[in-house]
């Protein structure tokens, strides 16, 4: 079928920036296992950057593509396989798994032996693509195997999570991505525990996730730092209760604020604010027990790959709607908040 794509025809390099555009493109049917779907909406995400100006630390990604990995639309086509979800439901596409490795069989598809190429290549695992240029030329169409910016797309039915009814699905997207990570380095790896603190480092997207779940755990302290005050100022009104701006002395800040150190941390920048602030402060002033994306002891940059980051996404049951997303949402829900343009 024929279809519009936003093509990356080339990332940032010496020889000049990288270059997105429009173009027809065919797209083939669904195979056995995969769902055709009208897209409706999708973000751009910071890994979508990332590839943009060539910052992966995976191998190189292939040009030309098309990204994209927060989408959202509605079913079209299914493969003679699929069960879970039919033509007119409504969907979101989530992170890929493969579904056959001991990871994914023991319930934990973050983990999935296959994840990172079915994540980063650009590829089916056999190394084939749904979409062409019209004459005949392969176009790399599985960023995250959903290559969502476009009108359709070909996604695998296990990475989809329907929409409840009486919600706009084109504001669900990001939980696919953004908000499950932060929700899930919180509810699934970490669990703080009743009385703790916990210290989320960056509140964009990912950071308010964090924040969001932890206001439903038993953490009573719970500690947004970032270098903007109007995100600071969203966090406090999505569950933070206190709120630093990053600087020289946040580390003592939150010492202060936790009678000690934050039993929890979570590093949800892509400046690593976490580190920056304890190389400032000296090792000694570290927060006691941190765990979250950004291990303590560490001090180096995280990158997309890195074990705690993957941490975030655990335990995404297949053909169930998310658990962040479960029960109550709704078009006005703290979900949609961190969304600054709908």
């Amino acid at each position: 079928m024929r279809v519009q794509a936003a093509i990356m025809e080339k990332k940032d390099s010496p020889e000049g920036p990288y270059q997105v555009g429009i173009e027809d493109l065919e797209l083939e049917g669904p195979r056995a296992d995969e769902v055709l779907i009208r897209v409706t909406s999708c973000g751009v995400c910071g890994t979508d950057r990332h590839v943009l100006h060539d910052e992966m630390p995976m191998n190189p990604y292939p040009t030309p593509s098309v990204l994209g990995h927060e989408g959202a639309g509605i079913v079209e086509a299914v493969g003679e396989d699929c069960t879970l979800v039919e033509p007119g439901d409504r969907v979101v596409m989530g992170f890929p798994f493969c579904g056959q490795c001991v990871h994914c069989r023991s319930g934990r598809p973050i983990y999935c032996l296959e994840g990172e190429q079915l994540r980063y290549k650009g590829y089916r695992l056999d190394g084939s693509t749904p979409f062409q240029r019209l004459d005949g030329s392969p176009i790399s169409g599985r960023f995250f195997q959903q290559s969502s910016w476009s009108t359709h797309t070909i996604a695998l039915e296990r990475q989809l999570a329907k929409v409840p009814e009486g919600v706009d699905h084109d504001l669900m997207g990001p939980l696919g991505c953004s908000i499950s990570t932060g929700a899930g380095t919180v509810l699934e790896e970490l669990q703080p525990r009743p009385g703790t603190s916990i210290a989320v480092f960056g509140a964009g997207a990912v950071g308010l996730g964090a924040i969001m779940a932890a206001q439903l755990t038993g953490a009573v302290t719970i500690i947004a730092v970032d270098t903007e005050p109007n995100r600071l100022e969203l966090a406090r009104e999505l569950g933070a209760t206190h709120t630093l701006v990053s600087s020289d002395d946040t580390i003592d800040a939150v010492r202060d604020l936790t009678g000690g150190g934050a039993d929890y941390s979570v590093e949800a920048t892509n400046r690593n604010l976490y580190g920056r602030s304890r190389r400032r402060a000296g090792r000694a002033r570290r927060l006691r027990r941190s765990r979250g994306l950004q291990a303590d002891g560490q001090d180096g940059p995280v990158s997309p790959g890195h074990r705690g980051v993957r941490q975030a996404h655990r335990r995404r049951p297949r053909g169930r709607w998310p658990r962040t997303a479960e029960p109550g949402v709704s078009d006005e829900s703290p979900c949609t908040r961190p969304l600054p343009h709908r």
